[in-house]
């Protein structure tokens, strides 16, 4: 039987990040190794134009939206509009890098996501990243400052970059940049001084590198025999700006009602799909500048996630928390389990709470803390498997723990 978790023998890349791998026994070699040392052996490439051949020929490979979208069902529930626009995208992005260098007309495909906190946006633009097995990093937008002040420099964005790409600067060129709480930026009556200097011009700041430009590195990542200085081309970058955008949802109220008259009123106010009648002109309104905004042609949202959609996050997912805490359980050889009625229980919670993802795993870490510490009391008791069950949420009562050695059931009071 062959393990999903065998691994190249040269690259060590996993079996699930590579199109194809040869395996003979306990020995496999991956696509892109094979097609390194055959063009090695044929000696008709040098190593480093083989290991560049072999990325953007699997990359290419990889940009089938369908097939993108079918592994982001796998960890993100719902969110349907968001999967499509973040797929198309991407697709765009890495065809105009990979063929459409003598296009200049083509335009960097940078998307902006708008959405509640827990709804997915990272977890989405992650998981793409993983499936096409690039560097991404994730920065929030409120520690960012213009140069001359204190905090991190917005330059200091591609030196992340490169360390995530383990100091390869073609392989960080191709990468990935997730730009979170950027509605935190945001210039307006309810939000940052247009006088705040500080912040006021982190927008600014980004539009160049955001296009497509050339960003010096500083002296830690000077060239190696050489004084020269590193520099990055930002122009292959993928640049995605996500953030709740509180209030927005305000001004395109307004400005409908203006548009369709007074007697639309009701209707705009009830209205399910809000997100989907935002313009350029509400992010304007809102505190972006023209400019920026310009730059993130691909608008799209995420949505409150519904109980159901909880529910299905912990039942079905396959990066959901309940995954982990049994395998800790399972070191320790004993079996944990939880009742339909305890995972709907803390997916209610969630949802009254609207906390969205981070409200499950908050809500389940809280639970389990305790006996994740208890786990070593638990084996010398030969414990052998605990059920939580609905009247453990708000701590009414504790799990239901069975003895290994004795087989009965032992009921905490």
């Amino acid at each position: 039987m062959i393990k999903n978790n065998i691994t190249c023998i040269f690259c060590r890349k996993s079996r699930d990040k590579s199109l194809k791998m040869v395996i003979s026994g306990n020995y496999a070699i991956c696509d892109k190794c094979v097609f390194l040392f055959g063009g090695l052996i044929k000696g008709s490439v040098t190593p480093q134009v083989a290991s560049k051949e072999a990325e953007k020929k699997q990359l290419a490979e990889q940009l089938d939206s369908m097939k993108i979208r079918e592994f982001l069902d796998q960890y993100v529930i719902g969110q349907e509009p968001a999967k499509i626009a973040l797929c198309v995208s991407i697709v765009n992005h890495y065809k105009r890098m990979l063929y459409g260098q003598d296009n200049d007309e083509l335009s960097k495909s940078n998307l902006m996501i708008t959405g509640p906190s827990g709804s997915g946006k990272s977890l989405l633009i992650r998981t793409i990243a993983k499936f096409l097995d690039v560097p991404f990093i994730s920065i929030d937008a409120t520690t960012l400052t213009e140069a001359g002040y204190i905090g991190q420099n917005v330059d200091t964005i591609v030196s992340r970059l490169l360390i995530e790409a383990n100091g390869d600067i073609a392989t960080a060129e191709n990468g990935i940049v997730f730009l979170d709480e950027i509605d935190k930026i945001a210039i307006g009556k309810t939000r940052v001084s247009a006088n705040d200097g500080r912040v006021s011009g982190i927008q600014s700041a980004l539009l160049k590198m955001v296009e497509g430009s050339i960003i010096p590195l500083g002296m830690n990542f000077e060239l190696k025999r050489s004084s020269k200085m590193a520099e990055i081309n930002t122009s292959h970058i993928l640049f995605i700006c996500g953030g709740s955008f509180t209030g927005l949802n305000e001004i395109v109220t307004s400005r409908l009602k203006k548009k369709k008259g007074i007697g639309f009123t009701d209707n705009i106010t009830g209205m399910n799909n809000m997100e989907s009648e935002y313009t350029t002109e509400d992010f304007i309104e809102f505190g972006m500048i023209p400019e920026f905004v310009g730059r993130f042609p691909i608008k799209t949202y995420t949505k409150e996630l519904t109980k159901e959609e909880l529910l299905q996050i912990l039942n079905n997912s396959k990066n959901n928390i309940l995954t982990d805490y049994k395998f800790y359980f399972s070191v320790d050889e004993i079996d944990l389990d939880f009742t339909p009625e305890f995972l709907e229980a803390v997916a209610t919670k969630a949802k009254t709470e609207k906390t969205g993802v981070r409200g499950l795993r908050s809500i389940c870490d809280e639970l389990m803390l305790m006996h994740l510490y208890l786990l070593p009391e638990y084996k010398k008791r030969d414990v052998a498997k605990i059920t939580f069950f609905e009247d453990c949420i708000d701590k009414q009562k504790l799990p239901k723990i069975e003895i290994f050695e004795k087989k009965k059931m032992v009921k905490s009071k």
